[in-house]
């Protein structure tokens, strides 16, 4: 189990205008306060230091009440999640996401294709066997279906010699950006190295490349297959 760190937590606040101890710490923002991260942020884990407005009190104070309200802003994402937080666990255990995890994969990268939902379903079903992969992660806040992602022998026709593949990851549009994927991919990861894995690969589009390389990948290929892929490798040691 896991609870995810969601976008900051907040050591100290005065009430006074700029009298701050401690300080305001932040993952990436969203919606209107995503806006006002270049202002406050000199780096992605800090962004609301006051020291950058020493040269104007207004600015100070429009840096601390931005920080301020992203506090709560933060609290109230916060709050949506169940008490018992977010759990990972493997399809086998939870089959009663079944449904809910072959529609999400068939809508996000099936469905455009022209393939039917009864396609993916009876993929899936793969990952209920007694086997060790394929394999399928659900990640889930009590009874509501969170994400989920898989782990499976071959992703890329273009790549068969690469073994196992971590693939299908998704989340629920209103669970995002609150590290779940990342959570999903590194149980899947860690899973697959208990099972004796020296390595695992993956493919993403271009613009989802970072979102890996920060998180112990290496870019390994570039430009594969029709859709122009770049694969990615992660080691167990």
């Amino acid at each position: 189990m896991f609870h995810v760190k969601h976008f900051g937590t907040i050591d100290t606040w005065h009430a006074r205008t700029g009298a701050r101890r401690g300080r305001c710490i932040f993952g990436q923002g969203a919606g209107l306060f995503g806006l006002f991260s270049t202002a406050v942020r000199r780096k992605p884990a800090l962004p609301c230091k006051g020291q950058a407005f020493r040269n104007s009190k207004v600015r100070q104070a429009i840096a601390d009440i931005i920080c301020f309200f992203k506090y709560i802003f933060s609290m109230g994402a916060m709050s949506s999640i169940g008490k018992k937080g977010l759990v990972i666990s493997d399809l086998r255990e939870r089959p009663e996401f079944f449904a809910r995890a072959a529609d999400r994969i068939w809508r996000a990268w099936w469905k455009p294709g022209g393939y039917p939902l009864d396609d993916i379903t009876e993929r899936l079903r793969e990952n209920l066997l007694d086997q060790p992969i394929p394999f399928a992660l659900i990640a889930s806040d009590g009874s509501k279906f969170v994400g989920t992602a898989s782990v499976i022998p071959s992703d890329m026709a273009e790549r068969p010699q690469y073994s196992p593949w971590v693939a299908a990851v998704w989340t629920e549009p209103e669970y995002r950006n609150r590290g779940v994927g990342a959570a999903l991919v590194d149980r899947a990861v860690q899973t697959a190295f208990g099972l004796g894995y020296a390595r695992t690969f993956l493919c993403a589009a271009k613009d989802r490349r970072e979102f890996y390389t920060k998180r112990a990948w290496t870019q390994i290929e570039d430009n594969v297959g029709k859709k122009k892929r770049t694969i990615l490798v992660r080691d167990a040691n």
